[in-house]
């Protein structure tokens, strides 16, 4: 995942293999991943922030670093604020894949939290290029400042794709590890 980082974000942007480790140790469900054949085609990194790191990330005063290390761990039933600080997918290798593949996958992991009785009260999300950005728009977000995104779980529901949308069929959905893998020789 770091390797895919260094493609597709500026340095300001990236985080140390450490602090990647520490937040998994922390949260091991931050990450959803995309693999086709045991190659990662993309990811999407969403942590869960306490209220003084999400209002940070607003205000534009915290860094990547600093937001990985303040991730919190699903310990208590509740609500929480999450941070959506990646949607990648590598385009080099796999032009034709779509970011509706993570935003699917992650409606399923709201979907599974809510059952373990965690809930989403907000996500936030910083737009770092104009295809971010047009994403963010694309499912939903809003544009509360510039170039950072919220989405509303509780006004908006859990929902990024319309219904009528179709996406290949994934053969195997291995949630405990956030896996989801393709039908070999989709692309």
């Amino acid at each position: 995942m770091l390797d895919l980082d260094k493609k597709v974000y500026n340095s300001e942007y990236q985080v140390n293999k450490e602090t990647t480790l520490h937040r998994l140790d922390i949260n091991p469900l931050t990450d959803l991943t995309v693999v086709n054949n045991d190659d990662l085609v993309g990811y999407l990194t969403v942590c869960p922030v306490d209220d003084d790191t999400y209002k940070g990330i607003i205000e534009h005063s915290v860094t990547e670093e600093e937001i990985e290390q303040h991730t919190l761990p699903y310990d208590k039933m509740g609500f929480y604020n999450l941070y959506l600080s990646s949607i990648v997918i590598d385009k080099e290798k796999y032009p034709y894949y779509s970011g509706k593949y993570l935003f699917d996958f992650l409606e399923k992991h709201l979907h599974k939290l809510r059952k373990q009785g965690f809930f989403v009260n907000k996500i936030l999300a910083f737009a770092v290029s104009i295809a971010g950005r047009k994403t963010l728009i694309r499912f939903g977000f809003k544009e509360i400042k510039n170039n950072v995104f919220e989405f509303s779980c509780i006004k908006q529901g859990i929902y990024f794709i319309k219904r009528n949308f179709k996406l290949p069929k994934v053969i195997s959905t291995i949630l405990n590890e956030q896996k989801f893998i393709f039908k070999r020789g989709f692309v």
